[in-house]
């Protein structure tokens, strides 16, 4: 786990496939998803998860885009994790383990497009394990997008004030949080800081 030995496109693909979980909130759970996509034919197929058309996804309890320690970046070429269509679905949770640590990857860190009610909670996204500095993602470390209807309501929740929801989004290479296109998109309850440009954006 200390040296990239990616596959050629995606780490993880789910496709049409409903109530799929990835990781767990056990460390024996979890896994380590870093170093994909390095192929010149793979377009946007170089994540580290991708998910279309799969509602009721779990991402939880992974390290995606580093080391197994947590510490170091092995980025997946493209975002840490990409999803689209895939409705009610939940990018780590409140729940002690649940946290993903999503950072150092050469886009995004966690984009969602089309993905009505999905939740964002707890996350350490830009950031090495331990939230005691930068692995930062290479463009913004949270993107919502709505496809393209640009009033369409999304109902993407982005960390809350309830304990253990809220995410931390730091040192990444864009805006902390951008939403294009999308209605109904609560950001609250995160702590958001030393990104390079915004730290919520909104168009």
């Amino acid at each position: 786990g200390t040296a990239a030995l990616g596959n050629g496109r995606v780490g993880v693909w789910a496709y049409a496939a409903s109530d799929t979980r990835i990781g767990g909130q056990t460390q024996g759970a979890r896994n380590v998803i870093s170093g994909n996509g390095d192929y010149a034919g793979a377009s946007n197929y170089d994540s580290g998860v991708m998910a279309q058309a799969s509602p009721r996804l779990v991402i939880e309890g992974n390290y995606i885009g580093t080391d197994v320690n947590g510490t170091g970046a092995l980025g997946n070429v493209g975002s840490g994790i990409q999803i689209t269509d895939s409705p009610d679905s939940s990018i780590g949770g409140s729940a002690a383990g649940a946290r993903n640590v999503i950072s150092g990857n050469g886009k995004w860190g966690a984009y969602v497009a089309g993905s009505l009610g999905t939740r964002i909670l707890g996350n350490l996204i830009g950031g090495k394990v331990d939230g005691s500095g930068a692995l930062g993602n290479a463009s913004h470390g949270v993107y919502v997008a709505a496809n393209t209807i640009a009033n369409e309501p999304t109902n993407v929740t982005g960390g809350g004030t309830a304990s253990g929801e809220a995410n931390t989004i730091a040192w990444n290479g864009g805006n902390g949080v951008l939403v294009l296109k999308g209605l109904n998109n609560p950001i609250r309850g995160n702590s958001i800081h030393t990104n390079a440009s915004m730290g919520i954006a909104h168009s």
